[in-house]
């Protein structure tokens, strides 16, 4: 529970995600900018409040072996390089997610739970039937429309316990640095903080770990370290989203 009223603070946002989770590969990356279309106080809204903010997260397979979560890199755009805020580092939350069940078999074991027709998706405004997958507090929904691009492969939606419900659509199935070869230090300073606790440095280390004391466009993201462990493979390996595909026939007989 998060004290006072930041605990009653939510938001509507949109944005984009870039991942590079490929199976097998020495270092996984995810980032997604998002703008804030509206910010509300306990349901009140919060005028002149729309910030643009990114969130780059980075594992090393050997940092997964370890249950090492890896660093995260926060952005709210539009901030002085020379003022603390604008870029801070932390140990990550929760570290990137296996989406194609290739190290561990979370995704690969989810339920499914039926299929669902949508009169409208939020959002997109737009009808839609789903297969509906859940682990746990976890819900991926799979669009049964096989003429869309991300038909088998990535979900139209998701929804969490502590995210609530996220929509997606234009998925692009390639490498992201062939279109934005920065994206995974975009916006991260090139020049040092001048004031505050982590003055001298290009990002601020908010919990003072090694992972984080140096965060930089030449040191970000770290290079890839193999796992000194193998990993727990899944029985069946799926494209991203996807793992559980396998069993898609049998459950909507």
């Amino acid at each position: 529970q998060l004290p006072g009223p930041i605990a009653k603070l939510y938001g509507q946002i949109y944005g984009k995600w870039f991942m590079d989770a490929k199976p097998g590969a020495d270092l996984w990356l995810l980032r997604h900018d998002t703008i804030y279309a509206s910010v509300t106080e306990n349901g009140v809204p919060i005028p002149f409040i729309k910030p643009s903010v990114s969130e780059i997260h980075a594992q090393t397979a050997k940092q997964r072996s370890e249950n090492n979560t890896g660093p995260m890199v926060s952005l709210i755009h539009g901030m002085p390089d020379f003022l603390p805020g604008g870029c801070t580092c932390m140990p990550d939350p929760v570290g990137v997610p296996d989406i194609s069940a290739s190290w561990a078999t979370g995704l690969s074991e989810m339920q499914y739970m039926g299929r669902i027709k949508l009169p409208e998706l939020e959002y997109l405004k737009t009808p839609i039937e789903l297969d509906h997958w859940a682990s746990w507090f976890f819900h991926i929904f799979m669009d049964t429309n096989t003429s869309v691009p991300h038909y088998g492969k990535a979900p139209s939606r998701l929804a969490s316990a502590y995210a609530g419900t996220a929509v997606y659509a234009n998925w692009v199935f390639e490498d992201p640095k062939i279109k934005d070869p920065e994206v995974w230090k975009r916006g991260i300073p090139t020049t040092p903080e001048k004031v505050g606790p982590s003055h001298g440095k290009n990002c601020m280390d908010t919990h003072k770990a090694p992972i984080c004391s140096n965060i930089t466009p030449a040191t970000f993201p770290p290079k890839g370290e193999p796992a000194d462990v193998r990993p727990q493979v899944a029985a069946f390996s799926r494209p991203p989203f996807f793992p559980s595909g396998h069993a898609v026939a049998e459950a909507v007989r």
